[in-house]
């Protein structure tokens, strides 16, 4: 993600099906070094502009408020959907469920995870 971004390229749908885990190569059995992640599925990336990118899209649960908001966007984006996905990982649920779409977007603005 570090490497996107550091081409000026924003991944944009950043979530559980599109971080890959594959073993590392460890030196000893002493020496278990932790799974290598890379990430899949580029079809929303996009290179960055100065104005920003402003389309709507990505995985509803993974949204940032100002992706919702069709503001212009920049890989601070991939940012929000990391922390959603750490949460996620911790909490074993995302944290803006909602019953609708339009529920969930507007707990996505307001800021409103599940605890």
């Amino acid at each position: 993600l570090e490497h996107l971004h550091t081409l000026g390229i924003v991944h944009r749908d950043l979530k559980p099906e599109n971080v890959l885990l594959f073993p590392s190569a460890s030196k000893s059995e002493e020496d278990v070094a932790p799974p290598l992640a890379k990430l899949a599925d580029f079809g929303w990336c996009a290179e960055l502009t100065e104005t920003g990118r402003h389309t709507f899209c990505g995985t509803m649960d993974y949204l940032s408020p100002e992706m919702v908001n069709r503001q212009p966007h920049d890989h601070r984006v991939d940012t929000w959907a990391a922390g959603v996905l750490l949460y996620e990982m911790l909490v074993g649920a995302p944290p803006f469920a909602a019953r609708s779409a339009s529920e969930q977007l507007r707990r996505i603005l307001a800021a409103e995870f599940c605890p």
